[in-house]
């Protein structure tokens, strides 16, 4: 999806997932630990746009790809050397899917069990750098089993999750954000807009995924501005000259 900054708290997506709209219904205006909050979702009502397209408020927060693929490193580090140790051990293939299995069922069994001992090994070495490892690698395995048993309570069953989905709450809290899955709610809820701004909109998103199909490398991207351009436009073509501390109340009115 295509965001759009509001202010420091707040971002506007515009998503075309089907699976993120639903899933962000079942737990809009709730307030989760592990997840962002996400305060308005609407799809978007136009005779010109033949796809889903979903209007999506929530919450905004600080995020550090660097960092937070620091911490997956760790962790699948940590597994490739827990999986040798099993295959020695019982000579039977393991694989991450099977950990994440038993992430989501929100039970500790005693895979689960064995792999945190051998994450703690690392923790209590005595080489620092191992140490180091272990402590993100907890870190981030403890966060997912928290965001999957969470989810799990609203039947979601997160499925993309990677460095791009996480980010600090007030510049501490690990929490998630752009959840897919499958279980989610229909959107019920539809907002009505000015066809002539939908359209200019629409006829700008084709261009640019057309453009994008004839280039084959990353150099378009570099040489044109970001799709999130559009998102910008989009926004101020509906609410011009309107203070960004106004949007939220202008969210529960339908688009003119």
């Amino acid at each position: 999806g295509y965001v759009y900054k509001i202010n420091d708290n707040l971002l506007l997506k515009f998503s075309y997932d089907d699976d993120e709209a639903k899933a962000v219904n079942k737990i809009v205006g709730k307030k989760l630990n592990y997840v962002i909050d996400y305060h308005k979702i609407f799809k978007l009502k136009s005779k010109h746009i033949s796809d889903n397209f979903y209007i999506i408020l929530m919450e905004n927060v600080k995020t550090n790809k660097s960092y937070f693929k620091g911490l997956f490193d760790d962790l699948f580090s940590s597994f490739n050397k827990f999986e040798q140790y099993q295959y020695k051990k019982s000579q039977s293939f393991l694989n991450w899917e099977d950990i994440e299995k038993h992430m989501r069922s929100g039970q500790k069994n005693k895979l689960l069990i064995q792999f945190e001992s051998f994450i703690n090994s690392f923790i209590n070495s005595d080489k620092i750098e191992l140490q180091k490892k272990g402590k993100n690698a907890l870190k981030l395995y403890n966060f997912m089993f928290n965001l999957y048993t969470e989810l799990g309570k609203y039947g979601l069953n997160f499925y993309d999750f990677w460095e791009g989905n996480l980010g600090f709450r007030d510049n501490v809290k690990l929490v998630a954000f752009d959840i897919t899955s499958k279980g989610g709610i229909k959107i019920k809820q539809e907002l009505k807009i000015n066809e002539n701004k939908i359209i200019k909109y629409n006829d700008l998103l084709k261009e640019d995924e057309q453009q994008d199909k004839d280039d084959k490398d990353d150099k378009y991207w570099e040489d044109k501005l970001d799709k999130r351009f559009y998102s910008e436009q989009f926004i101020l073509d509906i609410y011009p000259d309107r203070p960004e501390d106004q949007y939220i109340k202008y969210f529960n009115k339908d688009f003119t």
